[in-house]
């Protein structure tokens, strides 16, 4: 018995170059994201836009640095509670943002954003209703990353689904 066996194997070379692309997708599929953080990921994909921000175009957490050490505690896997004490208008609801879109392109998983009172949500929506119903669309679609997913918003309801593989 022979330790080797010969295959003989008459492909052209259009063959062997769709199989090469073929085998190349289907192992990018199954390699991990890259290990970033939230502030990283931000960095790298989160894009504000004219309605959103006074100062659209890439995000950079340098701008506010102190959002960083938050967005660092987040995503260590064991931090269970984040508890942020702060002043209004600095950036909270960004930093929520990023994380809900870190988590759609990275990590997906069912999620949820939560405010401490029910009268609490509805008066930051009243305030902001323009801007605030729009918020979770902006985010979607002002990152390329995020672009994959199905988005459908139905009042304070938001609904990402993953892409649809194709066969």
């Amino acid at each position: 018995l022979s330790d080797t066996i010969e295959l003989s194997c008459h492909m052209t070379n259009d063959a062997w170059a769709r199989l090469s692309d073929s085998t190349s997708k289907t192992l990018a599929v199954l390699k991990p994201p890259p290990d970033l953080t939230v502030s990283d990921w931000a960095d790298q994909n989160r894009r504000l836009s004219s309605e959103a921000s006074s100062e659209p175009g890439g995000w950079r957490t340098s701008r506010a640095e102190y959002q960083r050490g938050i967005m660092e505690e987040i995503s260590d896997a064991a931090t269970e509670t984040v508890v942020i004490m702060s002043s209004s208008q600095v950036g909270k609801t960004e930093v929520v943002n990023n994380c809900v879109g870190y988590h759609i392109d990275q990590d997906p998983a069912p999620s949820m954003v939560v405010m401490q009172r029910k009268r609490q949500a509805l008066a930051a929506n009243k305030r902001s209703k323009k801007f605030e119903n729009q918020r979770p669309e902006a985010l979607v679609f002002s990152c390329q990353s995020l672009c994959r997913c199905n988005v459908q918003v139905n009042h304070h309801r938001v609904v990402l689904e993953p892409p649809r593989k194709s066969d």
